[in-house]
């Protein structure tokens, strides 16, 4: 159980050093090797298995070294996405960088006066963005009234 929580809070570490500038790479090292290192036991997870394969419990060792570094990594994942919501340390620029998504159904030829349009608006603004364009097949439409 140390282990997992060891591998959460090194993937929180982990996600707070690259999306934000909350933590310096130094402590970011400190913490994550230092203090997670002596928290996480490895030792006790070497020897648990051992103790498995000692008594001849195969099924068992397979098992708890299956789960177990599967649910290290699960847990890193978990915490590294979940340090990816912060975005900002200042609550009013929140949504300065947040995605924005617009989805139009229309025409074709009005579709395509709009993305050019776009693109000279992402040209003109320095900016970059994503587009797509997707055939859709409607399976029921009832208009209003």
């Amino acid at each position: 159980m140390a282990n997992l929580a060891g591998c959460l809070l090194i993937g929180l570490i982990a996600g707070l050093g690259v999306k934000t500038e909350i933590l310096s790479p130094g402590m970011r090292l400190l913490l994550a090797t230092g203090f997670c290192g002596g928290f996480t036991t490895m030792s006790s997870f070497v020897y648990k298995l051992g103790q498995f394969v000692q008594d001849q419990e195969y099924f068992y060792a397979s098992s708890y070294l299956v789960a177990t570094l599967t649910g290290a990594g699960l847990a890193f994942v978990l915490g590294f996405g979940a340090s990816a919501r912060i975005r900002t340390q200042k609550i009013l620029d929140l949504s300065s960088d947040l995605p924005l998504v617009i989805e139009i159904v229309d025409e074709e030829e009005k579709i395509s006066v709009f993305q050019r349009r776009l693109a000279e608006t992402f040209e003109q603004a320095g900016s970059g963005g994503l587009v797509t364009l997707e055939n859709i097949r409607v399976v029921h439409y009832l208009p209003e009234g």
